[in-house]
């Protein structure tokens, strides 16, 4: 189910963003219908989430370190 949403949001970002670029005349052709333009935007928004994923565990390391300690100190009591 998650993976049909990401290819859902995916699929949306590919024909919005052609959709705008032919509109405000960047180009004169569909880019949506482009293999190369789907999978650059594809690759995009992959970067954008591993590097998300990356931030996330770098917060989440400190955080569960901060918990445990919280825990050890009121549980001692």
């Amino acid at each position: 189910m998650i993976i049909h949403g990401v290819f859902i949001y995916s699929l949306s970002v590919v024909f919005d963003s052609a959709s705008y670029i032919k509109t405000f005349g960047l180009t004169e052709a569909d880019l949506s219908q482009s293999i190369i333009y789907k999978v650059a935007i594809f690759a995009v928004l992959v970067a954008i989430a591993s590097g998300g994923e990356k931030l996330l565990f770098k917060i989440s390391g400190p955080m569960v370190v901060v918990k445990v300690g919280i825990i050890l100190i009121f549980g001692s009591r």
